[in-house]
């Protein structure tokens, strides 16, 4: 790594370490893609965010994705 891209890198950390957290709503419902729902999760928490995954679907905390693999969200969202 060169001594400009280290010095870019730290000080992109740096700023990143004082911002304040991101919190970002990541809404999944039946028939999600398993990849893609995981995925997003993923980078977004590799990027320093906080990740709220929700359900819409009603009466249901499990989301049945379109493999038949079952995603367990914490919160269900409501639309009222």
């Amino acid at each position: 790594m060169s001594t400009v891209s280290a010095a870019a890198a730290a000080g992109a950390a740096s700023d990143a370490a004082e911002a304040p957290k991101k919190r970002v709503l990541v809404p999944i419902a039946d028939g999600t893609e398993e990849i893609e729902a995981v995925t997003v999760i993923d980078v977004l928490r590799r990027a320093g965010a906080e990740v709220v995954v929700v359900s819409c679907e009603d009466g249901r905390k499990e989301v049945v994705c379109s493999r038949g693999q079952g995603l367990t969200p914490v919160p269900h969202f409501s639309a009222a």
